[in-house]
């Protein structure tokens, strides 16, 4: 367990170092039970886990999803409305916040972890990095951060191009309304969007492309749909005069929400099919997210075959993000196309290790070359002291649960020991690296 010796040795007390050691010891379980079919499967089960982790130990990965930028926010209130899996990591939380930032008062740790982020920059995120094993991380945000020598890598929301005039009767929910507000002060503010300059939809998508264009120019690597949160994913096939006669309408008045989607329809297509000009892969939030309001029907991974099965979108690298999930097969299903990909993240925020691992082997055995190391840490209310130490706790899951999927194709007899490795090695980077480009 070099990586840990290596959070270790950047903490200056002694006492630290060991309580940290011990910790992040204590979270990797031992080679789990399975009810196999035979004792020899389960003796097969047993060395091909063992060696997964001994030739993994080291393996970096390319974190496909995560939002490690963000101020802690942890408020208790919420931690019973959590899954359990979330609320049982409460407590190794508090413990590596203790023993990163030196107290077990989550607002004290977050006011400590602020300081040390502003103080040090880049090495503060490379000693994180290194702790989790992860060479490359992608972060969604607008704003700029420190790139941690090329570790950090943005993805800023797309979503927020959607908005393109008035939003009035858009929202259906609070969400909603607070998404639009963001998007239309982003656009007017940071994103340079001269309302007098775009007097029509054609002068409107070309500022849509200037700034996908920006945003490849500065580093990003993709581009983030949020729209499942919101809004059904089904983006119908609006023609460009229809949007155009929308978009002048919506200028004079606030449009319709039937409407406003149609236009919003138009647009997120021109994007889908103008991101790879800008090596842009496109991600898109599918299954499940925060509720109250999220509905899994409108952002299930079925709305979206009508752009997956087009061929105009064939050029266009698509990211699943979190999977589908709970829709676990028929994303997996859609990874069978060669520009659909798999991203794993969150789910371990809803699920144990050993369902985490069923769900790696879905995916694994439909398409292993499109499946995505991920994680999807943030700083949700209920994760103390900001993303780091749930990145500590939920990189390790997600390790353990691609190698207990292995393990069992192993032992079942679908892949060799020296086959599980190699496409465990692909899961942690090396498909990441062919997706973006990566050197590995």
């Amino acid at each position: 367990m070099r990586w840990i010796q290596r959070l270790c040795s950047s903490q200056p007390a002694s006492v630290l170092r060991t309580t940290v050691l011990l910790l992040l010891v204590i979270a990797v379980p031992a080679p789990p039970a399975r009810a196999l079919d035979a004792p020899t499967e389960r003796k097969a089960y047993a060395e091909a886990y063992a060696a997964l982790r001994s030739a993994l130990a080291d393996e970096p990965a390319i974190d496909n999803h995560t939002h490690l930028v963000y101020s802690a926010r942890y408020d208790e209130r919420y931690v019973e409305y959590m899954p359990l899996v979330m609320r049982q990591d409460i407590a190794r939380q508090l413990d590596l916040a203790e023993a990163l930032f030196g107290t077990r008062d989550p607002t004290e740790a977050a006011a400590i972890r602020e300081a040390r982020v502003a103080a040090e920059g880049d090495a503060y995120w490379e000693r994180h990095l290194d702790a989790t094993r992860t060479r490359i991380a992608l972060v969604n945000t607008m704003r700029p951060f420190a790139a941690a020598g090329g570790r950090l890598r943005r993805v800023p929301f797309a979503s927020y191009l959607l908005f393109p005039v008035r939003a009035d009767n858009y929202p259906l929910h609070p969400e909603a309304a607070a998404t639009a507000s963001r998007a239309r002060e982003w656009l007017a503010g940071e994103g340079g969007a001269d309302a007098a300059a775009l007097a029509d939809l054609d002068a409107y998508l070309a500022f849509v492309d200037r700034t996908l264009a920006q945003w490849a120019q500065t580093g990003a690597v993709g581009i983030k749909f949020i729209e499942g949160l919101v809004r059904p994913l089904h983006f119908t096939a609006t023609t460009r005069q229809q949007a155009a006669e929308l978009y002048a309408a919506g200028r004079a008045a606030p449009l319709s929400r039937t409407d406003y989607l149609r236009l919003q329809d138009h647009v997120a297509r021109h994007i889908f099919a103008r991101a790879p000009e800008h090596g842009l892969a496109v991600h898109i939030h599918v299954g499940a997210g925060n509720p109250p309001f999220l509905r899994l029907g409108d952002n299930s991974v079925h709305q979206l075959e009508n752009v997956l099965a087009n061929p105009r979108f064939f050029g266009t690298q698509f990211v699943l993000i979190h999977g589908g999930f709970p829709e676990v097969e028929a994303a997996a299903y859609q990874s069978l196309r060669p520009n659909v990909w798999i991203d794993i993240s969150a789910q371990s925020h809803f699920v144990p290790v050993r369902d985490l691992a069923g769900n790696l082997r879905t995916y694994l055995g439909y398409s292993p070359r499109s499946v995505l190391f991920g994680t999807d840490v943030s700083s949700f209310p209920g994760v103390p002291a900001g993303p780091e130490v749930q990145h500590l706790v939920v990189s390790e899951r997600l390790r353990d649960a691609l190698d207990r999927a292995l393990a069992e194709m192993v032992a079942a007899g679908e892949v060799t020991v020296e086959q599980a490795i190699s496409m465990a090695r692909d899961v942690l980077h090396g498909n990441a690296e062919r997706l973006y480009g990566f050197a590995d």
